[in-house]
């Protein structure tokens, strides 16, 4: 029984070990950088890109003035067409935020340096 409930408290010790490595794992990998609506605005009107990672229909529906439309799932093979070096600021936006930051990832992986997750589309409409 004292066996039973000494590897059973291992168990537990371990998988609580993962776990939180797997967390700062997690953690440590969302390293996409945030930005305000003033200062995205500001960075459009330097040149920076406000790209939609949004489907085009739900591009069509709305979207923020000058956004251009790369969809998440092509923004590896597109962007090229629109950045022309890899420190141009590049502002990503969805529904909710989830893909503009998978999509900032992403870019950053690729070697783009100033990119930044503005969240949802509903935070600097007015």
């Amino acid at each position: 029984m004292k066996k039973i409930l000494a590897v059973l408290l291992l168990v537990i010790l371990f998988t609580g070990c993962t776990q939180k490595d797997n967390l700062k794992d997690f953690v440590s990998t969302n390293r996409t950088k945030t930005i305000s609506c003033p200062d995205m605005e500001e960075e459009v009107k330097s040149g920076g890109l406000l790209i939609d990672v949004r489907n085009p229909d739900e591009y069509e529906k709305e979207h923020m003035d000058n956004a251009i439309n790369i969809p998440s799932l092509e923004i590896a093979e597109k962007i090229e067409e629109y950045a022309t070096t890899k420190d141009v600021a590049i502002i990503l936006y969805c529904q909710s935020g989830v893909r503009a930051n998978e999509s900032a990832m992403l870019l950053m992986d690729m070697g783009y340096t100033n990119v930044y997750s503005l969240g949802g589309i509903r935070k600097c409409k007015k």
